[in-house]
């Protein structure tokens, strides 16, 4: 006995089901009978959810796979690709048996003969044979189903190997952060900056010290000395040059100006 039609608002969903996948379409149609009804909204007393009758965790391991977010199971278009998804990676993985695939869909891959009931009454309600087999349909993921991607053109294998390479080099940076006793890069970089701050504190201070030491030191000396022939005086000049640019200029006159200079310079 054929299955009821599907309601006109969910044939689409039946046919690209039966398009993806390569089953009859009467086979994808006797088993959304048998799964929900045809109730996009149904929910099983084991808690598989929807149209195609998810567990909630078979959903969300291939919810990714499928290019549609986790937990969409009352979705009707997002969870039609995830049966796409689900349903070619059962026939593969049985070598393209439906018989053995359903089998799995119904009780989970690893108990086959537990869905075998479940299997038959799919086959022989859509008039097909046990022993049907399909090539099965190729999954479709969002970067790939018109084709070649340039940005990965080895396709799993050019996968594999990124993820080779980002794990080995994640690594890597763990290994020298562990070796220098830093958890993250934002520790380390906050390390940096407090040692080339303590560096530029040091060089600042010593700037400071030797400028004072040298200030003592007078850079250069000029000493002018004219003397009045008419009144016997002299008139001595001593300007000191410093190297922060300082200038002092001491000025002595009298007969004994010289002494005196000299005097001033020994206080």
């Amino acid at each position: 006995m054929a299955p009821p039609p599907v309601p006109s608002q969910y044939s689409q969903y039946v046919t690209q089901a039966s398009s993806g996948t390569k089953l009859p379409i009467g086979v994808v149609q006797e088993q959304a009978f048998v799964e929900s009804g045809y109730n996009p909204a149904a929910v099983s007393p084991a808690g598989a959810k929807g149209f195609w009758q998810f567990m909630p965790a078979t959903y969300n391991s291939v919810a990714a796979r499928a290019g549609v977010p986790p937990g969409t199971e009352f979705n009707i278009a997002d969870e039609t690709k995830a049966y796409v998804v689900y349903m070619n990676q059962l026939l593969k993985d049985e070598g393209g048996n439906v018989f053995k695939a359903l089998e799995a869909y119904n009780a989970g891959e690893g108990n086959l003969s537990a869905g075998s009931g479940y299997a038959r009454k799919i086959l022989s309600e859509a008039g097909q044979s046990n022993q049907l087999n399909v090539a099965g349909g190729s999954s479709p993921t969002p970067a790939t189903l018109t084709g070649f991607n340039p940005l990965n053109p080895l396709g799993g294998v050019g996968s594999a190997v990124q993820g080779a390479i980002t794990g080995a080099f994640s690594s890597l940076i763990q290994g020298i952060f562990n070796a220098l006793g830093v958890p993250n890069l934002k520790d380390l970089f906050q390390r940096l900056a407090l040692i080339l701050l303590g560096v530029a504190l040091i060089l600042v201070g010593i700037r400071i010290v030797s400028g004072g030491s040298s200030s003592k030191q007078p850079f250069q000396v000029n000493v002018n000395e004219e003397r009045d022939e008419t009144t016997g005086t002299t008139k001595r000049t001593k300007e000191t040059r410093h190297p922060l640019g300082k200038t002092k200029t001491t000025t002595v006159s009298g007969a004994g100006a010289t002494e005196a200079m000299e005097a001033a310079a020994i206080a």
